[in-house]
């Protein structure tokens, strides 16, 4: 399915040396877990404080649900997926992009579950560094191992693997993997936007929210760079919908 044709006519520690060896890895047929679960342990550091080694990540895996992690990261980010979903429902009933909502739903539900084995670097009230900036920028790995090791079938119902190990990936290619414009699988670039409008106009620990008028325009900036131009029409009509139910509810109340 081509949605942009469609749309046209309507605690972990730090990943060292991962660039060139997880992109050929990732990208190629993914084998038996045993294999990808070797290459992924040779990427952390040993245990420090406040980071967890590779065998405990993985022993983890045997401790908590994908429902645990994912509750676990709902307390990092209040509120956060059930506002990219009100915004992908937005965005299926205006395009009639019913067929895929349910796909866009799943990704949006478990794309950042990773981020609960970081969550000391989630909840932190300082700047991040540079060293930290890139732990989080690699939690999509996380993701795609948890949900692998899990079974994505068995979890999810579907596998979308690619979509979640390709959730932050920019349209321009310079994201982690560097993949670019129609290789960034279509659901990712449907929901990249959604999830960026949310986590800025959002508090965080570490900054204040933006504003609805200053993420439409960041949006509107970043279009061809982290965005796929011809979504981001279609996104932005969603979400200045959602905005407008969302402010009739407030004015009821």
């Amino acid at each position: 399915m081509n949605i942009v044709k469609r749309a046209d006519s309507t605690g972990v520690g730090f990943f060292l040396g991962m660039g060139l060896i997880f992109r050929a890895y990732y990208v190629t047929l993914r084998g038996s877990f045993c294999c990808r679960k070797a290459a992924f342990l040779s990427t952390f550091q040993t245990k420090k404080e406040g980071v967890m080694s590779a065998c405990d990540f993985f022993r983890s895996l045997e401790k908590y649900s994908v429902e645990e992690l994912s509750r676990r990261l709902e307390g990092l980010k209040p509120g956060h997926r059930d506002r990219v979903n009100d915004i992908v429902r937005s965005f299926a009933n205006l395009n009639g992009f019913n067929d895929i909502c349910t796909d866009l739903m799943l990704l949006n539900n478990y794309q950042n579950i990773g981020e609960a084995f970081i969550s000391y670097l989630i909840s932190q009230t300082r700047r991040l560094n540079r060293e930290e900036k890139k732990m989080i920028r690699r939690h999509p790995i996380l993701s795609a191992h948890v949900l692998d090791a899990k079974v994505f079938e068995n979890v999810i119902g579907k596998d979308l693997f690619q979509e979640i190990l390709y959730h932050h990936e920019r349209f321009d290619g310079k994201g982690f993997f560097r993949v670019q414009g129609k290789q960034v699988p279509e659901l990712v670039r449907v929901i990249s936007p959604m999830d960026f409008y949310v986590a800025v106009t959002s508090v965080r620990p570490h900054r204040d929210a933006v504003s609805h008028e200053e993420a439409i325009q960041e949006l509107h900036n970043q279009s061809g760079k982290m965005f796929d131009p011809k979504i981001i029409p279609y996104v932005v009509e969603a979400i200045e919908c959602q905005e407008r139910d969302r402010l009739k509810l407030r004015c009821a109340k």
